[in-house]
C-alpha cells in the first residue's frame, strides 16, 4: 500500500522540473536569435564595406588621374571619357559620386557605423598604390576592455595606371 501524498509529491517535482528545462530552452532560443540578428547585422555592414572596397578598386584601376584632398577625407578619380568618381567621407559615412558629362551623377552612401575612414597614396615598386584605410571596431573576442574602441585597421590597396603591353592581337594588363 502506498502512502498518502507520495503522487502529489511527485507531481510537484515533474512539473518544477518541466518549469526549469522550458525556462532553459526559451532561454537557449532567445540567445540563438539574438545572436542571428547580430549577425545578420555585421554581414550587412561587411557586405557594403565588400562594395565599397570593390568599387574604389574599380575607380583607381580605371583612372587617368587620381587625387587626394582634405587631408585624406577626399579621393577623386578622373576617367578617359571626363566621367570622374569622387569619394567622401564624413562622421556617419562614405559616399561616393559617379558623374559623367551626359548623365545625371550617381550617389551611394556606406554608412560607418562607427569605422573610420581615410585616403593615402605610396609608391611601391614603381606603381602608385592608393589606400582606402579602413579601421573597424573590434567587437566580441577582438574588443579590448578600454573605454574607447579598439580599432583593427583594414587596408584595401588598388593600383593606379597599369601598365599595358601589347604584342600583336594579344593585349596583357
Amino acid at each position: 500500500m502506498r502512502r498518502r501524498g507520495a503522487s502529489l509529491i511527485e507531481m510537484v517535482t515533474v512539473i518544477a522540473l518541466l518549469g526549469s528545462l522550458l525556462t532553459m530552452t526559451a532561454t537557449t532560443m532567445h540567445r540563438v536569435i539574438r545572436t542571428e540578428a547580430v549577425a545578420r547585422h555585421v554581414n550587412v555592414r561587411l557586405m557594403a564595406l565588400h562594395r565599397a572596397a570593390t568599387l574604389f578598386r574599380q575607380d583607381v584601376h580605371a583612372a587617368t588621374a587620381v587625387t587626394i584632398a582634405d587631408g585624406g577625407r577626399r579621393l577623386t578619380c578622373t576617367f578617359a571619357d571626363q566621367a570622374h568618381a569622387e569619394y567622401m567621407v564624413d562622421a556617419t559615412a562614405l559616399e561616393r559620386t559617379r558623374s559623367s558629362t551626359d548623365s545625371q551623377p550617381l550617389r551611394e552612401a556606406f554608412r560607418l557605423h562607427d569605422a573610420k575612414v581615410r585616403f593615402h597614396s605610396q609608391e611601391r615598386s614603381g606603381h602608385t598604390v592608393y589606400t582606402m584605410q579602413l579601421d573597424v571596431p573590434a567587437t566580441g573576442v577582438l574588443s579590448e576592455s578600454t573605454t574607447e574602441p579598439s580599432l583593427i585597421p583594414i587596408p584595401v590597396d588598388a593600383v593606379a595606371r597599369r601598365t599595358v603591353v601589347e604584342h600583336s592581337r594579344w593585349s596583357l594588363r
